[in-house]
């Protein structure tokens, strides 16, 4: 069931309104089987959650995805495809409709879509100190009333673009901030 902005939810590993929870190490690969229709790692409507250490594929809406809910983290993963010729379809990190989300130090590479997004209604939220290279389209993206977000020591390379603002649907993002390392 489409919960919102096309954001499914289901995940192989799905943590659904949990609170004080997380998820550290491992590998979970949503390509296994080409009829998968989950993400690698979800977390819907949480608070205060952790994923750590994680080594996330997916070919359905995103490798690491969080909708709604507040304060909740991924950091030290590694989300995307293997190579440029084995890439993943979609997003590797994923945020939609939440705030104070923590994304940092990962490793986000070999994705067709937006690899790291910042989506709709995410906010005060914060993307630092990740490597973003070898995606087809924005390393990092941030969009639809995106707002009050901070983007800053990211290393974007080899990517279709480096670090992409876009409203067109919901409304406008505004007060965001970005710094660019290199």
């Amino acid at each position: 069931s489409s919960d919102y902005n096309g954001f499914n939810g289901a995940g192989l590993i799905w943590m659904n309104s949990s609170t004080y929870s997380s998820i550290q190490g491992g590998i979970v690969d949503a390509t296994k089987h080409p009829q998968t229709q989950m993400q690698a790692v979800s977390v819907l409507n949480g608070i205060r959650n952790v994923v750590r250490s994680v080594r996330a594929k997916a070919q359905f809406e995103t490798a690491i995805g969080i909708r709604g809910g507040t304060q909740n983290e991924v950091s030290y993963c590694d989300a995307g495809g293997d190579s440029n010729s084995s890439m993943i379809p979609v997003r590797a990190i994923w945020t939609i409709a939440t705030s104070k989300a923590y994304v940092h130090h990962n490793h986000v590479h070999h994705s067709q879509s937006h690899a790291l997004d910042f989506d709709a209604y995410t906010s005060s939220s914060i993307a630092w100190e990740n490597l973003c290279e070898d995606n087809k389209d924005e390393g990092i993206f941030v969009e639809e009333t995106a707002h009050d977000n901070v983007i800053c020591m990211n290393t974007c390379r080899r990517n279709g673009n480096g670090i992409g603002v876009y409203s067109h649907t919901v409304g406008p993002g505004k007060s965001n901030v970005r710094f660019v390392i290199s």
